[in-house]
């Protein structure tokens, strides 16, 4: 059984059920060209119909003026929200949305109720449309967090590169992710990382998001030995934080952004060998000084050049390259950025495809 909403049935001369969606075709046999609502097709209204309604949608007013984008964000089982971006007035995109960005707006369209189609997109451009399904309470009072996730720019005083993930279609992050153990916190990261101009700060804050996972690391395992060995637990604690890129390695190691790292050391030595940026290559002679037989496999090394880039941003001395002193440094950054994305949301456990 099929129930149409009544304001939809008066609006398409429809009954307010049907017993399946062929009936429902027939009944729409003269839809198409309707002028109540110009961008679907009977077979969209009828999939909208057909599907589930959500249980809220929310327009959040975005920064990025892009075409038509649809993406799914899944948490645990099942998709729990959709996210539309609709169009700027400058992007000319399509004629109309894809089909799957079609059926999510149609059903936001019958679920608000008083919504007509050709409205919302002719008056809320540059806006997201946030569509909860049923059984997604534990991420609605979040929508900002999903945002983030989804490489949504909030407002900001400019327009910055969009992040990587904002190509992703699906978002998937399993109920034990670290993203939603500190989800506000996580959020804030991610947020400060897609309105950075700067490629540097951008670099700065994605660090910030391994940088903080493995302190929380550290503070489980002193939690979880402390009663055993109070003193033994805290030296071991202590022994972590002094050492932050030991820390990062012991982080990555054998999680999923090992490969990722390895990425990286390719990008450096690719740079290296190529004589293709000056700063690189002077990351890549300090860290091959420090750690010589140390860092065997490459993902280490990896690890330890974004140490060093890390250091090289933030501190100034006779430790290490000085970000400054290289013309080619933003660049560097910018090289390594998209990659360090990916690596910082596989250690939160979001998969994006």
């Amino acid at each position: 059984m099929i129930k149409v909403p009544s304001w939809v049935a008066s609006m398409l001369d429809l009954e307010d059920a049907y017993t399946d969606e062929a009936a429902l075709h027939a009944a729409l046999s003269t839809f198409e060209g309707n002028d109540a609502l110009p961008y679907v097709g009977a077979d969209d209204l009828v999939a909208a119909l057909a599907a589930s309604s959500f249980m809220r949608v929310d327009l959040v007013r975005a920064e990025r003026s892009v075409p038509w984008r649809f993406a799914q964000l899944s948490v645990g089982s099942g998709n729990d929200c959709v996210l539309v971006e609709l169009p700027g007035a400058g992007d000319s995109g399509e004629a109309s949305p894809p089909s799957a960005t079609v059926r999510a707006l149609i059903r936001a369209w019958i679920t608000a109720d008083a919504w007509r189609l050709d409205r919302l997109i002719e008056r809320h451009k540059n806006n997201v449309l946030v569509a909860w399904e049923i059984g997604a309470d534990g991420l609605v009072e979040d929508v900002d967090l999903c945002l983030s996730l989804a490489g949504v720019c909030l407002p900001a005083p400019s327009r910055p590169r969009p992040l990587v993930s904002c190509s992703a279609v699906n978002i998937a992050v399993p109920s034990s992710a670290l993203v939603l153990k500190d989800a506000s916190v996580y959020h804030g990261i991610i947020q400060q990382a897609l309105q950075s101009s700067s490629e540097s700060l951008r670099f700065l804050h994605l660090y910030r998001i391994f940088e903080r996972a493995y302190l929380i690391d550290a503070l489980e395992k002193l939690k979880g030995s402390f009663f055993d060995d109070p003193q033994q637990s805290i030296k071991i604690a202590k022994d972590t934080v002094a050492n932050e890129r030991n820390s990062f390695i012991a982080l990555i190691q054998n999680g999923p952004a090992e490969d990722t790292f390895a990425d990286i050391e390719r990008i450096f030595s690719e740079a290296v060998v190529n004589l293709e940026n000056r700063f690189m290559l002077a990351l890549s002679r300090a860290v091959a000084d420090e750690s010589e037989t140390r860092y065997r496999e490459s993902w280490k090394v990896g690890c330890a050049l974004i140490y060093k880039m890390r250091c090289a941003i933030v501190h100034s001395g006779k430790n290490g390259p000085i970000f400054e002193s290289f013309r080619d440094s933003m660049q560097a950054c910018e090289r390594v950025n998209d990659s360090l994305e990916k690596a910082a949301f596989l250690v939160l456990g979001v998969g994006m495809s």
